[in-house]
C-alpha cells in the first residue's frame, strides 16, 4: 500500500514538472491590424484591452515602407 502511494505521488509530481495540463479547446484568438503609425496612447489602450503587438511588417495595402502594418493578437473570449 505505501509503495502504490509513493508512486501515485511521484507520477503526479511528475507531471507537475512536466507541464501537463488539459485543454478542452485550443485556445482562439483574434488579430487587429494598424496601417498606420500610431501614438503611445492609442498603444496604452490596445494594451489595456488586451492586445498584444504580434509584428511589424510592410503594410500589405501599401506600397510605401514608411507606412509598416502593426499586428496585433489577444485571446478570444
Amino acid at each position: 500500500m505505501k509503495t502504490i502511494l509513493i508512486i501515485a505521488l511521484s507520477l503526479i509530481a511528475l507531471l507537475t514538472v512536466a507541464g501537463f495540463t488539459y485543454q478542452s479547446k485550443p485556445q482562439v484568438w483574434e488579430y487587429k491590424i494598424y496601417g498606420a503609425r500610431i501614438s503611445i496612447e492609442v498603444m496604452n489602450e490596445l494594451g489595456a484591452e488586451g492586445w498584444e503587438l504580434v509584428t511589424v511588417a510592410p503594410d500589405a495595402t501599401s506600397t510605401a515602407i514608411q507606412r509598416p502594418g502593426l499586428y496585433f493578437k489577444r485571446p478570444k473570449p
